[in-house]
């Protein structure tokens, strides 16, 4: 694929071709709920063939994830940040302080989501005062 000029082999059309992104609606079931979710899928400009590209499932994983905890209010990663930035601490300290085990919020920051009662606890230690 160029990414430079968004080119990529259409197996329908046998060719190298350019391509067009849009968002599209997709359901999915997490913990016995259904959810909608918007993701990226791509198609071929020459024939409208749905196409994929490298990086496209690893970017709809997130959009995915991104999608799922703002509808279920779950801390972000980048919260979890700042949580640790506001506070100086390292990912075992943090963990620790807030009562969790101690690989807890390396974890998170490897992409695990939290329960929803752990993520009301960061985000409460991250918009309380110091």
């Amino acid at each position: 694929m160029n990414k430079d000029h968004n080119l990529v082999f259409c197996f329908k059309c046998r060719k190298i071709t350019e391509y067009k992104l849009r968002m599209a609606p997709v359901t999915k079931s997490i913990r016995n709920k259904d959810y909608e979710f918007y993701i990226t899928e791509a198609y071929c400009k020459k024939c409208g063939s749905e196409i994929g590209f490298h990086g496209l499932l690893d970017r709809n994983a997130l959009e995915i994830d991104e999608q799922y905890r703002c509808q279920e209010g779950i801390i972000t990663i980048p919260e979890i940040e700042e949580l640790m930035q506001k506070y100086d601490l390292g990912e075992e300290a943090l963990s620790l302080t807030l009562g969790f085990e101690k690989n807890t919020i390396n974890r998170y920051l490897d992409g695990q989501i939290p329960a929803k009662e752990r993520s009301d606890i960061m985000r409460k230690a991250l918009t309380s005062r110091v």
